[in-house]
């Protein structure tokens, strides 16, 4: 497994994944958020360096998850444990990722041969107050449906109880040439739009 891994994408610089590492192994045994600072790296590297690091870990923890999930699927009970270990590493890589190229932040579109950062606009129904939400949005036990509040609400239907929130959700993609070619592309629509 790791031979080909290896042989697929190089390792991260040992220096991110020391500095990282110990929080994330914080995250997992207790499952309580821990905070994430770039700074002691940013004395040795630079933020664009940190990202493509990140980038490497990041797709190193999908070819790990993919190649475990795939070689192990008849021992997949078993193995549940390796699984979740894995998944909340990508998700906590990922939350690195997003502290490095914060939404706002000159990175939030960074593109190079390693990796892509890009936030995706997209809604997110937030219930303030479920019991004023009106009856044709609630199921008979009185769970919202977020589903049709945010379909009203983006219909510009007041509902009481509720409002929208615009987030940006990072995704991470391979970089390259394409990637870096298309990064240019937004990079000029976003000026055009300012």
């Amino acid at each position: 497994m790791s031979n080909t891994i290896d042989e697929a994408l190089p390792s991260p610089d040992g220096i991110v994944v020391e500095t990282f590492e110990p929080a994330f192994v914080v995250l997992y045994e207790s499952g309580e958020d821990t905070d994430v600072s770039t700074e002691p790296l940013l004395k040795s590297l630079s933020p664009e360096q940190i990202l493509d690091q990140l980038g490497r870990w990041y797709f190193r923890a999908q070819l790990e998850l993919a190649s475990v999930k795939a070689s192990h699927e008849p021992l997949i009970e078993r193995l549940e444990g390796d699984i979740e270990y894995l998944e909340k590493r990508l998700a906590f890589v990922k939350l690195c990722i997003q502290k490095c190229a914060p939404p706002g932040s000159f990175l939030d579109a960074y593109c190079s041969d390693v990796l892509r950062v890009l936030y995706t606009p997209s809604e997110k129904v937030v219930i303030d107050d479920p019991t004023k939400v009106e009856d044709e949005y609630v199921e008979m036990v009185r769970v919202v449906k977020p589903a049709e509040v945010k379909k009203a609400l983006q219909a510009g239907k007041p509902v009481s109880g509720a409002h929208l929130e615009q987030h940006r959700n990072l995704q991470v993609k391979p970089g390259g040439v394409k990637a870096m070619a298309n990064a240019a592309k937004l990079a000029k629509q976003k000026a055009k739009e300012k």
